[in-house]
């Protein structure tokens, strides 16, 4: 009886560290899509930011080359488009009232809503999160989401409130 006990608990040992094993692959496998994901965040705004560096690099040599110009062009200002350009009218793109604003960056609330929970909570970990079921982290593997999900009421109440405060 006493060598079965003995079988029983190393089996249930292995089974344990087996578990535990699983468990970290798991989340290992969930961090570096994480990663993955906010490298793709964190490039599409390099990518932002070159298109916007590439456009005023364009403007700028376009005005140095002013005497070049005969009136303005048809093309639009992207300045103009993203919502304010600081030549205005000696500016020589297009400024139609209608395009004024249309290629707005995302904001705090739309990134937020991306991320939400998708990185473990550090303080939750600690085990004193001072946000509690408010907190836009995970508080453990069970309330990680994939970036982009869809949100619920609360879960967007959350977001708002957050994004609200920055």
């Amino acid at each position: 009886a006493m060598r079965l006990r003995m079988i029983q608990e190393a089996a249930q040992q292995q089974y344990l560290a087996a578990y535990t094993q699983q468990v970290m692959e798991v989340q290992q496998l969930h961090e570096k899509q994480q990663e993955a994901a906010q490298l793709a965040l964190i490039m599409e705004a390099a990518e932002a930011q070159a298109e916007m560096a590439k456009q005023s690099l364009e403007e700028d040599k376009e005005e140095h080359h002013w005497h070049r110009r005969i009136g303005r062009t048809a093309a639009v200002c992207g300045h103009w488009q993203r919502g304010h350009c600081s030549r205005g009218d000696s500016c020589q793109f297009a400024h139609p009232d209608k395009e004024k604003g249309m290629l707005q960056t995302r904001g705090p609330a739309e990134i937020m809503r991306h991320n939400f929970k998708t990185v473990l909570c550090k303080f939750h970990a600690n085990g004193n999160c001072p946000q509690g079921t408010r907190c836009m982290f995970a508080h453990g593997p069970q309330d990680l989401r994939s970036p982009g999900m869809s949100l619920n009421k609360d879960e967007e109440e959350i977001v708002q409130r957050v994004a609200a405060a920055r």
